[in-house]
């Protein structure tokens, strides 16, 4: 599949951030004078981009802000997901019987144990229509809350400024040290899928940033205590819509 000069893609089955990936990247081949054309890879890789003869495999990854929940090491997306899903399970199966607006503020981690109370919590706020905030778990961080409004269970989420670094059992306020282990998650797991794919001319890495300390500037940082990057010939970050090249040599 092919693009034109504006980059007018049909992204067809791509993730949200392969859709941004594509765009950007094929932005920043015209903008070097560059004619690509493109198409879906076969998993791995993601995309696939070829101009001038060279075949380019292109790897895209989001970059998550990871913890360990006690349980195991979770990313703050999945306990987003998780949570987000529990309140749309329970407003589905409430139905009328749901009559105020409630408000599910969590700090996470949760704990599975937390994680498999949280339902139930939220079940039993709803049907006594409680209007008092409602303290989750034994803790001040987490609570239950209602308000006037359409009937729905919507879900305020934040990150514990402290996290444990998973597999380290020591806690850091240190948002770089967090940011390190993100970065070493990603380099091991794409290192390897890159590694295989022979059959290209470059093996390009997209790093599309969710983390909210996730900038140019700390990303630059973390990578470089992982210099020189083996089996990737280049890094991209996506930040906040900025398309920049890390240094990777």
């Amino acid at each position: 599949m092919s693009i034109d000069k504006s980059c007018k893609i049909v992204f067809m089955s791509l993730s949200q951030s392969e859709k941004i990936s594509a765009r950007l990247y094929c932005n920043f081949l015209l903008e070097k004078g560059l004619s690509p054309t493109w198409k879906i890879g076969d998993d791995p890789p993601d995309i696939v981009f070829e101009y001038n003869g060279i075949i380019q495999a292109v790897e895209v990854t989001e970059l998550h802000k990871y913890f360990s929940d006690g349980d195991g090491v979770v990313s703050e997306k999945t306990s987003q997901s998780f949570i987000e899903g529990v309140c749309s399970k329970v407003e589905s199966e409430l139905g009328n019987d749901l009559k105020r607006k409630i408000i599910v503020c969590l700090s996470l981690p949760l704990k599975n144990k937390e994680r498999k109370m949280l339902k139930r919590e939220i079940v039993s706020y709803a049907r006594n229509n409680c209007s008092e905030d409602y303290f989750l778990f034994g803790k001040t961080n987490c609570w239950i809350a209602s308000e006037e409004g359409e009937p729905e269970i919507a879900a305020l989420m934040t990150t514990s400024g402290f996290a444990e670094t998973p597999g380290t059992g020591t806690t850091h306020a240190d948002v770089q040290v967090l940011l390190n282990y993100s970065i070493s998650k990603i380099l091991n797991s794409k290192r390897h899928i890159l590694k295989q794919l022979t059959d290209f001319n470059d093996r390009i890495l997209i790093v599309y940033s969710s983390h909210p300390f996730g900038t140019l500037s700390r990303v630059q940082e973390s990578i470089n205590n992982f210099r020189p990057i083996e089996d990737i010939d280049e890094i991209f970050l996506i930040s906040n819509e900025s398309f920049d090249k890390l240094d990777i040599d």
